[in-house]
């Protein structure tokens, strides 16, 4: 949204090659690393939903400055990580103890 107005304002200056220079350069890398390798990056080992990652960036941005968009998500994959592995262990142990047969009135239960 930002190199596009940029771009045109070069060239109506008359800065062709620089014009092209910047549309190139944002279209081919700088987009490509935006759009694609950062997210693929910050959710490349839990599979974190797209919007918790960016709430991740924006929340971290806020509450710690600069370094936050790379403490934010990393903080929230490493919850919603914990979280996950506690509901699945939970849901087994769940599943295990109804699997077992019901106590007998005469049983100790010692």
């Amino acid at each position: 949204m930002v190199w596009l107005p940029i771009s045109l304002w070069l060239l109506a200056e008359g800065e062709t090659g620089w014009a092209v220079f910047i549309a190139v350069w944002f279209l081919a890398f700088v987009g490509t690393i935006d759009n694609w390798l950062r997210p693929l990056l910050i959710s490349r080992d839990v599979e974190l939903p797209f919007v918790l990652i960016v709430f991740g960036i924006f929340g971290g941005l806020l509450a710690f400055g600069f370094i936050g968009v790379f403490l934010g998500p990393t903080l929230l994959a490493t919850s919603y990580a914990l979280l996950l592995d506690w509901l699945i262990r939970t849901e087994q142990e769940t599943l295990a103890e109804s699997d077992k047969p019901p106590c007998e009135a005469g049983d100790d239960q010692a």
